[in-house]
């Protein structure tokens, strides 16, 4: 298999008694800027040093040596890719969970994202790419191997998963962070029921 399921899509829970609904604080271009400054020195290190961002649409964009970033000015949500980064290298990573345990340890040790009282993280998917080299004509595969892992949280509140939230991280063939996205609103608070 190179996939575990975390989350199901459809599922029967429904909570019981009342529900409160999480509230998003505004985003600004200003509060948008700010977090992808953060996001920079959070990633890239002294790579990050003064870097310039500059819009483009609706999107702040930025560069640190091979790291490429975008901040959606809408929502607050960013995207990192190292474009140095290849799929064609075997995993060092020991499988699913090696690969979920080093994804929470940066997101952890980076800061990625705060919990708030009541949120936790909740883990959506780990998945894996599996590449195979074959040639025309053969049935079997000459070559096959796993390069990257890509695990996905999503965030609960009071135990309840907020949807369309996420943080996606993707490992290269080092178990180093790839890529990362992450649209992951700041709560203004809690509200009460519809």
């Amino acid at each position: 298999r190179d996939t575990i399921p975390g989350r199901r899509r459809v599922t029967r829970y429904m909570p019981s008694g009342e529900v409160t609904i999480p509230r998003l604080a505004p985003v600004s271009v200003e509060a948008v800027g700010a977090a992808l400054a953060q996001a920079i020195a959070r990633h890239s290190g002294e790579q990050g040093g003064k870097v310039r961002q500059h819009r483009q649409g609706p999107f702040l964009v930025a560069q640190a040596g091979s790291h490429r970033y975008w901040a959606s000015l809408a929502s607050g949500a960013y995207k990192l890719t190292d474009i140095e980064a290849s799929m064609a290298k075997e995993t060092r990573l020991g499988g699913f969970d090696d690969a979920l345990q080093t994804a929470l340890d940066y997101v952890a040790k980076q800061g990625v994202v705060a919990l708030g009282k009541d949120e936790m993280l909740d883990i959506v998917v780990v998945s894996a790419v599996r590449n195979v080299l074959a040639e025309v004509g053969q049935d079997e595969p000459k070559e096959s191997f796993l390069s990257d892992y890509y695990v996905v949280f999503g965030r609960r509140v009071q135990g309840i998963p907020v949807i369309g939230e996420r943080l996606l991280v993707r490992l290269d063939g080092e178990g180093k962070v790839a890529a990362l996205e992450r649209h992951w609103p700041r709560l203004k608070g809690v509200g009460e029921q519809p």
